[in-house]
């Protein structure tokens, strides 16, 4: 079904139309609920309530102020991040240690596989992967990561720099690379 048509659909609240949105879009936004939710059934519930927040609200999608996408990702991370608080997953706390990581800078990321990559951000801490997220992968500004995460400015750049500096550590760690450069 076109993407018009399933936009359209949804506006008039017709099955097939909600369907078709969630066979389009259930994997990008599942992909989207793993990065903030660590175990695969939290994340199966955020998509859950994500979905259905999105049909409840979809008469406020208006095709001419932004495209499907974006919406629908936001969406799906204020429910991821609404989860983990609930959970209290997600207690944001400014430690005053320092992170050590090693000297030596590389290029040990473009050796590795997404695969692997995913899976040392999976195993930063809660505070650090949530920022480093919403970040650098799905683009939100420090100003807008505050806001969501009812965090100050100061914090999310903390966060962000020590979520980086573990990563850097644990890429050269794992892959023990000589003469290679990793950049913040």
């Amino acid at each position: 079904m076109e993407i018009n048509k399933i936009i359209s659909g949804c506006h008039n609240k017709r099955p097939e139309a909600e369907r078709a949105l969630v066979q389009k879009y259930s994997g990008l936004l599942f992909t989207l609920c793993r990065r903030y939710c660590f175990r695969q059934m939290d994340a199966r519930d955020v998509l859950q309530d994500a979905f259905l927040i999105i049909f409840k609200n979809f008469h406020q999608f208006d095709q001419a102020k932004g495209q499907l996408e974006p919406w629908l990702k936001r969406i799906t991370i204020n429910v991821a991040l609404q989860h983990n608080r609930s959970k209290k997953i997600y207690p944001i706390e400014i430690s005053e240690e320092t992170q050590n990581t090693p000297k030596d800078e590389s290029f040990a990321i473009d050796k590795m596989s997404a695969d692997e990559l995913i899976a040392l951000i999976a195993k930063l801490p809660t505070k650090y992967r949530t920022v480093f997220n919403m970040y650098v992968v799905d683009g939100y500004s420090h100003k807008e990561i505050c806001t969501a995460l009812s965090i100050n400015e100061a914090s999310s750049r903390s966060n962000l720099s020590r979520a980086k500096g573990i990563l850097k550590k644990n890429i050269l760690a794992n892959k023990n690379y000589d003469s290679c450069r990793i950049t913040n």
